[in-house]
C-alpha cells in the first residue's frame, strides 16, 4: 500500500496541458486527470461487496462504474447479481464483459485507464491506473487505497489493460 497525504497530479498534466496547442490532446489530458481525481475522492472508502456509496462501501467493480459514470464516460448502471466468490467457481468472464462494454484493450496503460487481474478462474479484480504501476482499487479488508499493481498479491497475476479513450495519449 502506498501512503500519501497530498493529491496526485499526473506528471504530464500541468506541463503537457500548458505546452500543447492541440485542443484534442489537451481535452484528453484533462479527462484523464478528472478520472484520477474522482478515483482519489473514493480513497479510504471501506470495501463492501456489491455496494457503491462513497465513504460507506464499494467493491472494485462498482468503484469503476462510479468513477467512469461520475466523469461522464458511461451511464451509471447496477450490474446483475454476482456472488463475491464468482471467480473461484466459474470461468465465465462476466466481469471482463462488463468492462469491455465501454472500453477497448490496450498494451500500455496511462492515467485514467483500467487494469484487470485474473483471480481464480477468470479476470475478476480491477483498478484505476494512476501512473502505472500506481493504482487505486477497492481491496477486501483494506478498502479503497493507493497501491502498486505489480507488487504484493497482484505480482505475477495475469493482467490486462483497458481504456475508455480511443487514442493512445
Amino acid at each position: 500500500m502506498i501512503q500519501t497525504r497530498s493529491p496526485i497530479v499526473l506528471s504530464l498534466s500541468k506541463g503537457a496541458i500548458d505546452e500543447t496547442n492541440d485542443k484534442t490532446a489537451k481535452a484528453v489530458l484533462l479527462q484523464r486527470q478528472a478520472i484520477v481525481n474522482e478515483a482519489m475522492s473514493w480513497l479510504r472508502t471501506p470495501w463492501q461487496h456489491a455496494v457503491a456509496v462513497k465513504h460507506a462501501g464499494v467493491d472494485c467493480g462498482r468503484l469503476l462504474i462510479e468513477v467512469y459514470a461520475n466523469c461522464g464516460f458511461i451511464e451509471r448502471y447496477t450490474p446483475d447479481y454476482y456472488p463475491q466468490d464468482f471467480a473461484i467457481h466459474s470461468s465465465d468472464e462476466r466481469f471482463l464483459r462488463n468492462i469491455e462494454r465501454y472500453t477497448h484493450e490496450i498494451i500500455t496503460p496511462l492515467a485514467g485507464d483500467i487494469a484487470v487481474w485474473k483471480y481464480g478462474r477468470c479476470f475478476s479484480h480491477a483498478a484505476v491506473v494512476i501512473e502505472w504501476p500506481t493504482i487505486i482499487h477497492a481491496k477486501i479488508d483494506e478498502g479503497v487505497l493507493l497501491d502498486l499493481g505489480d507488487q504484493g498479491e497482484l505480482a505475477g497475476r495475469a493482467v490486462r489493460f483497458y481504456s475508455v479513450f480511443g487514442d493512445t495519449l
